[in-house]
């Protein structure tokens, strides 16, 4: 995961939630605090001069905050063979993650393909907010 902002702490959270071991590395450190238990490491630093051996991992996640570096990113780990997943750029992904929902043993999971990931994360806020309500008033 390359950055630690609100999208990579989502991503983060997710990936961990499925037992993957995740990577971050971005200027400071994270706050584990709501993240689930998991294999779990930290980079401070910065891309590309911090950058781990990229030859290790097997996704790779763009995540800051800045165009530049994430098309940077994607465009290193297409070099190395590795799939490349970047939030800001659905064209440039490799693959696309989904949001999901848990709620009374289901998990419901909504993606726009890369085509609108906020109208997904808008859909999937709405759902969990109306299956919430339905909670609440039974």
């Amino acid at each position: 995961m390359v950055g630690g902002g609100r999208v990579a702490r989502r991503k983060i959270t997710a990936l961990l939630e499925g037992g993957i071991s995740v990577t971050v590395l971005a200027p400071a450190p994270l706050d584990l605090a709501g993240f689930p238990d998991g294999e779990f490491t930290q980079i401070e630093g910065v891309w590309p001069q911090d950058t781990p051996e990229l030859s290790k991992f097997h996704l790779i996640f763009a995540t800051t905050n800045n165009r530049a570096i994430n098309a940077d990113v994607a465009r290193t780990a297409r070099l190395a063979g590795i799939p490349v997943n970047v939030a800001d750029a659905p064209d440039e992904c490799d693959f696309f993650t989904v949001g999901s929902i848990r709620h009374d043993g289901m998990i419901i999971s909504i993606s726009s393909a890369g085509r609108s990931p906020a109208d997904a994360r808008r859909l999937r806020e709405e759902l969990q907010d109306w299956l919430n309500k339905r909670m609440s008033s039974q």
